[in-house]
């Protein structure tokens, strides 16, 4: 029998929809960071970030209905909606740091960038933390791991 209702609140799913954010906004400011210090235009940061952006969602969504497929214990619920849900949210999560280098010039967008990263991390990590202490400590690792993106793009370029 298809599985017709979807729940997002199933804990395997939320764990996976908090690494496919994370991974959104991590990969997208090592990219833009990147291409921003290589000294790229503009125009093309957008370009190669929005593209960027779109297949790594597409591919967060596809990965998790073939992953989901064929598990031995699936998830309740639509899991092509499951994907759609986790391709939106890894796209959004990528558009928060490309958003500056569509408002403003790259050297005032790389450092909006950053703070808009890092912020978007911590609020994700409160979101997906547990009681007490541990949501502080959610928050402060998920905004490190968001900021790690920004400074391996930095690296990547100095390497070269």
């Amino acid at each position: 029998m298809p599985r017709m209702s979807f729940n997002p609140r199933n804990p395997r799913f939320i764990a996976t929809l908090v690494s496919d954010i994370e991974e959104g906004l991590v990969l997208a400011i090592g990219l833009l960071s990147g291409l921003a210090i290589a000294g790229i235009s503009d125009e093309t940061i957008v370009l190669a970030g929005t593209i960027f952006i779109v297949t790594g969602g597409v591919g967060a969504a596809s990965r998790f209905i073939l992953k989901e497929a064929y598990a031995s214990e699936p998830m309740e619920g639509s899991i092509v909606q499951g994907g759609i849900l986790l391709g939106l949210s890894y796209i959004v999560a990528g558009i928060v740091p490309l958003l500056p280098y569509m408002l403003m010039p790259v050297s005032q967008a790389f450092t909006t960038a950053l703070v808009c990263t890092f912020s978007a991390a911590f609020i994700i990590g409160l979101w997906s933390g547990h009681k007490g202490a541990a949501v502080w400590k959610s928050a402060w690792h998920m905004a490190y791991v968001g900021a790690a993106g920004s400074i391996i793009g930095a690296i990547a370029h100095a390497a070269l």
